[in-house]
């Protein structure tokens, strides 16, 4: 059988909850010092991190605790195993987990079970192939913990940006080169950047200047013109 490698970590956590029943509904989001002796020692490995689980998180893992007793040495042995390779995923890494986990459940409990030990029965160096694999790419890791949104990895921003200062370029005694588009222009003339572009304005502004309160038409700037033009051009 072959394994997806994004589906390890689903299937991992499908391992450990395959047969997990609710905790029931003594303390729906205990600290780790109101947890018993018993579940204490058998969710060891999650000591360090359990203040971080959410309550739906602790209520699975305090599912896995009551079953504990009920396992043999080597079983619980895995079962921490499972706990300790929890802990070192990241935060992208634990929701894609979960999203798979929430997948994988479609499968039927003895699908799941033939893909975890077809997962176990494979060599250690493939096992970890596909845990490297199955890791999501660095950039893709950046961008979820920033918030980026754009294809440069760059936050989106609808504020104008401060403009980087350009000097002028002197051509003669009184006249500077001016922007693309124009020829010259006095050297007592400051540069000003429309009225839209402002920095620190929004980049659509919407004010009774720009757009008439009761038509929401826009009164200036080409798509002003256009609108008055068609206006101009209809039969009275």
């Amino acid at each position: 059988m072959t394994l997806r490698p994004a589906a390890i970590a689903a299937f991992v956590i499908a391992a450990v909850f395959a047969t997990a029943a609710p905790a029931g509904a003594a303390e729906a989001d205990p600290s780790w010092t109101q947890l018993t002796a018993a579940q204490r020692k058998a969710l060891a490995p999650l000591q360090d991190d359990w203040r971080n689980i959410d309550s739906t998180g602790k209520e699975r893992w305090l599912s896995v605790a009551a079953r504990f007793p009920k396992m043999s040495q080597s079983e619980r042995q895995r079962v921490q195993e499972r706990m300790a390779a929890w802990t070192q995923l990241t935060p992208s890494e634990r929701a894609r987990a979960r999203l798979q986990f929430q997948q994988a459940r479609q499968f039927s409990a003895e699908d799941r079970q033939a893909r975890w030990q077809a997962y176990q029965a494979l060599p250690d160096d493939e096992r970890k192939q596909l845990a490297e694999r199955a890791r999501p790419p660095k950039r893709a890791e950046t961008r979820m913990r920033d918030g980026a949104d754009d294809e440069d990895g760059k936050p989106k921003r609808n504020i104008v940006a401060t403009p980087r200062p350009q000097v002028p370029k002197p051509v003669a005694p009184a006249v500077i080169q001016a922007a693309p588009g124009a020829t010259t222009t006095l050297i007592t003339t400051q540069p000003s950047s429309p009225a839209h572009h402002q920095a620190g304005m929004p980049k659509i502004i919407a004010t009774d200047g720009f757009v008439n309160p009761v038509t929401l038409l826009p009164r200036r700037g080409p798509q002003g013109a256009a609108v008055r033009s068609q206006v101009a051009s209809e039969p009275r």
